[in-house]
């Protein structure tokens, strides 16, 4: 009869570890897949702002050729002499 307690008692022992090393592998799963998401998603923000960089600098560019433009336009429609 001992014996038969005793190995009940190693098979739950057993049992609990299995389930607990189960739970901690689970856990470090979820969380590598959450740290990989998020690293996508970082990577996908990144990507982003180097877009919307260029944008931006595609505009000031241009917004600054068109006020060169107007410049050049009031000097001419006014007759300003280009030299003083």
């Amino acid at each position: 009869m001992e014996f038969f307690e005793a190995s009940v008692s190693l098979m739950v022992r057993t049992l609990v570890v299995s389930a607990r090393w189960a739970g901690r592998k689970r856990r470090l799963c979820l969380e590598q897949a959450s740290a990989t998401a998020q690293a996508g998603r970082i990577a996908e923000l990144e990507a982003r702002v180097v877009v919307l960089e260029d944008a931006v600098a595609f505009r000031d560019a241009r917004l600054e050729v068109l006020e060169r433009l107007r410049l050049l336009w009031l000097i001419d429609y006014y007759q300003i002499p280009k030299r003083s």
